[in-house]
């Protein structure tokens, strides 16, 4: 069987066509297709947007133009380098964003370490959204390798 039965009699669970499982080439595409875009709304856009938002109204000092558009540049390239070379299945290249990736987020934490004392909860929801992005890039790295091989 390809993966077991879901309901009696009946062979397979939908989620074998959805991903193509045993198509070859054209499954593998298809994956990178679905997880470039789900990296594309989820950490380019979403998280990107909290980052800077953060980065907007949560420190004591305003953060000067230099730092705000060097992180938001190495966001950017990391993040095209990331998807880049997940549709290239080129994990050197998906690692070599995922570094500049945890390199802008330790710049965004920095950024934000003497937060207004008004804001304190939201900088703590900003560090621990930080930290989530930090955690889960070893994890997406991981995965663009094994991928690979």
């Amino acid at each position: 069987m390809d993966g077991g039965p879901l309901v009696p009699g009946v062979r397979g669970h939908g989620c074998d066509r959805w991903w193509g499982r045993g198509r070859g080439e054209r499954s593998h595409r298809f994956r990178a297709r679905v997880l470039g875009a789900a990296y594309l709304v989820l950490v380019v856009g979403v998280a990107q947007i909290a980052l800077g938002a953060g980065l907007a109204w949560l420190p004591g000092e305003v953060v000067s133009e230099t730092p705000r558009t060097t992180l938001a540049t190495g966001w950017n390239l990391a993040s095209v380098a990331v998807v880049a070379g997940t549709l290239i299945s080129a994990p050197a290249l998906t690692s070599i964003g995922g570094l500049v990736i945890a390199a802008s987020l330790v710049g965004f934490v920095v950024a934000v370490t003497r937060s207004r004392p008004e804001m304190s909860g939201w900088a703590l929801l900003y560090r621990a959204l930080a930290l989530f992005v930090l955690l889960s890039t070893p994890v997406g790295l991981l995965l663009a390798w094994i991928r690979r091989s």
